[in-house]
């Protein structure tokens, strides 16, 4: 991907929609970049939004390969929206992604305990 095309993204809803198409067309590390350049704007600044696209972020990273940021930048998710269901069930798939299977379950039983019928963590769980 090119700087010029970084350059036009000019709102983190831009930079958002072009990161969903890139994960649609199986083009990850493109919508790593995508993410990357929504944090460094402005109105990432609210901690609601940087949650966003932090967990989407990581998401990308996993789909990448690459679990070690992921689970760094899914912490990130995690402080600051502690009582996300869907940034705690996404830090277990990084956990589980790196083999820590203590890591992993701990983050699907906090997503159970923030949304009791979050069943993709109950899945999840059921295999540790």
């Amino acid at each position: 991907m090119s700087g010029d095309v970084l350059n036009l993204l000019t709102s983190v809803q831009s930079a958002s929609d072009a990161a969903v198409t890139a994960i649609l067309e199986k083009r990850p590390l493109d919508a790593i970049e995508y993410y990357e350049a929504a944090l460094r704007l402005p109105e990432a600044a609210s901690a609601a939004v940087r949650a966003v696209l932090l967990g989407n972020l990581g998401l990308a990273l996993l789909e990448a390969r690459r679990p070690r940021e992921a689970r760094k930048v899914l912490l990130d998710a995690v402080v600051l929206t502690p009582d996300s269901s869907l940034a705690n069930r996404n830090l277990g798939d990084a956990y589980s992604a790196l083999g820590d299977m203590a890591g992993a379950r701990r983050s699907y039983e906090r997503s159970i305990a923030f949304n009791p019928e979050d069943w993709v963590a109950f899945t999840r769980l059921g295999t540790y």
